[in-house]
């Protein structure tokens, strides 16, 4: 396994996502096409693993918060976090996401079928990363006031960058 890996299995309809490693903006896109082809596929919740998540940047955890206001907006029920060591709860509840998740403190493998990896999806434009940081830090800002004044900068920034060099899909 790499650096970092996104281990992903589905029982029923719930799509579990076990995270090994640093989630950061390089890797955030990836988490957020599975949480979006998982309920495009039937899932109505997803279930976050986080035991051997090693660190999530703002990004990362921009992408969790989306997941969590797309389930919510879907009448679906909160992403669930199972797992999480202290770092990454300490992480979470530092940008207020312990508000919108089912955090689950219990410690101990999610049963039934095994993982499967999650095939990275290569090389992703910059303009590409550029705009899932954008959409990350809007939700952060959006779903905890005291996160707007933190990345406000963060925010006007990659605005400027995707001005300057807009998404080869747009």
């Amino acid at each position: 396994m790499s650096e970092f890996t996104i281990l992903v299995k589905q029982e029923g309809d719930t799509a579990i996502a076990r995270i090994i490693g640093k989630g950061s903006f390089k890797n955030a896109k990836l988490l957020k096409n599975y949480a979006d082809q998982a309920r495009a596929g039937g899932a109505r919740r997803v279930v976050l693993d986080l035991q051997e998540c090693l660190h999530m940047d703002s990004t990362f955890m921009g992408v969790i918060a989306g997941i969590a206001v797309g389930q919510r907006r879907d009448h679906g029920p909160a992403p669930k976090v199972i797992n999480a060591n202290p770092r990454a709860l300490e992480l979470l509840n530092s940008l207020g996401l312990s508000q919108l998740l089912d955090i689950d403190t219990a410690r101990g493998p999610a049963q039934g079928r095994p993982y499967a990896e999650l095939p990275s999806a290569g090389a992703t434009d910059k303009a590409e990363v550029t705009q899932t940081m954008l959409e990350a830090h809007e939700t952060l800002a959006r779903v905890d006031d005291a996160n707007a004044a933190k990345f406000q900068d963060v925010i006007t920034f990659l605005k400027e960058q995707l001005d300057a060099n807009p998404p080869k899909n747009s």
